[in-house]
């Protein structure tokens, strides 16, 4: 490992320089991320009204949504991998997440999440169901549908996934995106 020492000077251009800061060092950690991640994209057509006018305004998207594993991530909550729903908007919206009410010792009551990753255990995922629920919302019924799509690294050809939505279950296909389209009715949210 390799330590690195740096310090800071701050410069204004009105101003001019500052003093230069004391030295820090530090040896940074390995990095690792996901060794493979699914986006979740979740897309409504307010009241169809895109489809009837043209008018994009009527579409709305949430695009950071995301499932996955790696080496360094639990099954619990992990700082590094395990990320918060951003708060819901005051306009019109339309949100995924996967609910964790169970996290709720990771320090804050959020029980939204964007980002879901566990354990990278080729063994138990070769054997073993593994599931992922998630929810739609949104503020406006309409034509909806979710799309995933492999994002980081290669999945497994032995692991087979499916999204199950209302009953019906869709393979989820691994070299091409996957979408799975629905119509978001007065309740609102959808969960999958």
């Amino acid at each position: 490992s390799t330590q690195y020492c740096f310090t800071v000077l701050a410069v204004h251009n009105e101003y001019g320089a500052g003093s230069q800061s004391n030295e820090d060092c530090a040896t940074p950690a390995e990095v690792v991320g996901p060794t493979w991640r699914l986006q979740l994209v979740a897309e409504l057509d307010q009241y169809d009204q895109y489809h009837y006018t043209g008018d994009p305004a009527w579409k709305l998207a949430d695009e950071y949504n995301y499932i996955g594993v790696a080496a360094d991530a639990s099954w619990g909550y992990d700082t590094e991998h395990d990320i918060p729903e951003t708060p819901f908007p005051p306009t019109a919206y339309v949100a995924l997440f996967f609910d964790h009410p169970e996290w709720e010792a990771n320090g804050f009551e959020i029980v939204h999440y964007t980002e879901d990753i566990v354990l990278d255990d080729h063994d138990f995922f070769s054997t073993n169901l593994t599931q992922w629920n998630g929810t739609m919302v949104s503020t406006a019924p309409g034509t909806a549908s979710i799309t995933f799509t492999v994002e980081t690294g290669t999945i497994p050809s032995n692991y087979e996934m499916y999204v199950e939505l209302d009953g019906e279950f869709t393979r989820i296909a691994t070299d091409a995106p996957t979408t799975v389209s629905f119509y978001m009715d007065g309740s609102f949210q959808k969960d999958f």
